[in-house]
């Protein structure tokens, strides 16, 4: 199935942007393209910059997947007493003429991307056992 692809400054559900610079080489209605491992910060993503997880495999830009419409955004909100929680969005705005597809197939994100996600999942855990050390 195809999604409009996404760009700089296009939304995901929570109202979160995607954050420059994109791929400033290659635009797509005037805007830099997006892709898997660009960063996403807004009102609900706002701990750090999220980055996007998933995209179309079959459309790379700049080697990377091309996000778009249904890309998957993870990222940290601030939760209570400040601990980061882990939280998860979908882009919902993309440019309508441009379609990206991938035949429905999941592929995981790239390493430098797991990384990410790796280091964010890390922060969360340091933040919760600090709060608990203070508790104690």
């Amino acid at each position: 199935m195809s999604f409009p692809a996404a760009r700089v400054g296009d939304l995901t559900v929570t109202g979160d942007a995607i954050l420059p610079p994109g791929v400033p080489t290659v635009l797509i209605g005037g805007l830099p393209a997006a892709c898997v491992g660009d960063k996403v910060s807004g009102l609900v993503i706002n701990y750090a910059p999220g980055i996007i997880a998933t995209g179309g495999f079959t459309v790379l830009i700049g080697g990377r997947p091309a996000a778009r419409v249904t890309s998957m955004v993870n990222g940290l909100t601030i939760g209570p007493l400040g601990v980061p929680v882990p939280v998860a969005t979908t882009i919902v705005k993309g440019q309508p003429n441009v379609l990206i597809g991938d035949m429905g197939v999941a592929v995981p994100p790239p390493p430098e991307v797991q990384a990410q996600l790796k280091t964010m999942d890390e922060e969360v855990k340091r933040k919760e056992a600090e709060l608990k050390k203070k508790k104690s």
